[in-house]
């Protein structure tokens, strides 16, 4: 027989294969108690993502269709009207999804921060309007 790395390759052949491979050590996920609030928080904080995605894209084509079909396009007035049912929703998951670690303080400003901007900008474009 020949070798490999010295050894002789009957080594290498296992005789009988492990009915359940016993000594690998399996997590005791059952036993180890889980906390379900982190996974809550995380999921509104995505909510909370998505639904400021869902009002920049309800804004940006709006701005978009205005740029290139004026005629059809809806007024100004009922796109930001539309966004902001996604903003405010996705503003208050946002605050409720805020915690006191520190990263994930940082992490949560994210959605709030948009959230929040988009909520502002009727106001923002209002007085850039009569500042014109």
């Amino acid at each position: 027989m020949g070798t490999l790395a010295g050894y002789p390759a009957a080594c290498l052949v296992r005789a009988s294969p492990p009915a359940q491979n016993g000594p690998v050590v399996r997590p005791l996920r059952k036993l180890y108690p889980i906390s379900r609030m982190v996974r809550r928080r995380h999921r509104t904080w995505m909510v909370s993502m998505c639904l400021a995605t869902a009002a920049m894209a309800v804004l940006g084509l709006t701005v978009v269709w205005m740029r290139w079909a004026p005629a059809s396009a809806p007024p100004g007035r009922a796109a930001l009207a539309l966004s902001m049912v996604f903003s405010v929703p996705g503003f208050l998951l946002g605050l409720a999804s805020l915690r006191g670690r520190t990263n994930w303080f940082w992490l949560a400003l994210v959605p709030v921060l948009a959230n929040l901007m988009l909520i502002a900008l009727p106001w923002v474009e209002l007085q850039l309007r009569q500042t014109r």
